[in-house]
């Protein structure tokens, strides 16, 4: 069976920045996975398309090791097989066999089907722009959408209430409200490229999803539980 590197390269980069070192791999005519990363705030769907394979195969993998060997990876098609219970990826220049692991070690889920009240189509620049700024000075952002208005809140960690940032973009629908931490949308960004486009979809205080378009045959999408302060 063969895969692009460069899909490869993506999917294994979206899953290990999400925070998920080990996980469930389907390969059939996509090369799949949905995992939740050891926090349970975050959950992870990427999948590729496969080349030549008519098998179903389902392993358990370390994906600290599959991201090891990305940066030799050339623009190219590798080739994956299953020998000894060991993944075998096989470029050009390279062969490197990753031990498969049990299934304790793999937290599975199926996607959930969640209902929200608000959705939003932002480019991937524009997203990045904005999350890349609020960090520099908080821990948190809030997603608004009101009056076909989306908005990205953040305030400074030493100016509360002075050192505010709040970012517009025009196109949302419905209405919500909810606070989501800088950190798991910082590794949400590292999933996406220029030139995407990314649908928000979220409701007030619950988790928000986030669907990247892209120009090819790369399918991402993660669900990110909200930040809930709590009271002391």
């Amino acid at each position: 069976m063969l895969i692009s590197s460069n899909f490869f390269k993506r999917l294994v980069r979206a899953v290990f920045n999400a925070g998920v070192y080990e996980a469930k791999v389907i390969i059939a005519s996509w090369f799949s996975v949905t995992a939740v990363n050891s926090s349970n705030t975050m959950l992870v769907h990427a999948r590729v398309p496969v080349e030549d394979n008519d098998e179903h195969i389902e392993v358990v993998l370390d994906f600290g090791q599959l991201y090891d060997i990305l940066n030799v990876l050339k623009s190219e098609k590798i080739s994956i097989d299953i020998e000894d219970e060991k993944l075998v990826l096989r470029s050009n220049r390279l062969t490197y066999r990753v031990k498969t692991l049990s299934e304790e070690w793999s937290k599975v889920k199926k996607y959930p089907e969640l209902d929200y009240t608000a959705e939003v189509k932002i480019s991937f620049e524009d997203f990045r722009d904005a999350i890349k700024f609020c960090d520099k000075i908080g821990d948190h952002v809030i997603f608004e959408v009101d009056n076909k208005i989306f908005r990205i809140i953040c305030e400074s960690y030493y100016l509360a209430g002075d050192g505010k940032a709040e970012f517009e973009f025009e196109g949302g629908t419905g209405k919500a409200s909810a606070k989501y931490g800088l950190d798991f949308l910082s590794n949400i960004l590292r999933g996406g490229k220029t030139g995407d486009e990314i649908i928000i979809r979220f409701s007030s205080d619950k988790p928000a999803e986030f669907e990247f378009i892209s120009d090819d045959y790369f399918e991402l999408r993660y669900i990110l539980a909200p930040r809930i302060d709590t009271e002391v």
